[in-house]
């Protein structure tokens, strides 16, 4: 990802392989946890984007976070 240049949004849909997952942070935006067991108040991604895993859309229940590349989501919106 080239410096500032943010291609997805956060809350954003979008796929990781064949999962469904929403965007949480990017670069220029943080994910603040809630609860965090590294008493964290905010986390950027390493790479460019951190993803949750959802489990269940209709209620956004997540499994998991990913922290990928941009050339890792796949598409967008679904």
């Amino acid at each position: 990802m080239q410096n500032n240049q943010i291609k997805y949004k956060v809350n954003q849909r979008v796929f990781y392989g064949s999962l469904k997952c929403i965007i949480i942070a990017t670069k220029t935006e943080p994910y603040k946890p809630t609860v965090d067991p590294y008493y964290r108040k905010e986390r950027f991604p390493e790479k460019d984007y951190l993803l949750f895993r959802l489990i269940n859309v209709e209620t956004d229940e997540y499994l998991g976070i990913f922290d990928v590349n941009e050339s890792e989501i796949e598409d967008v919106e679904w």
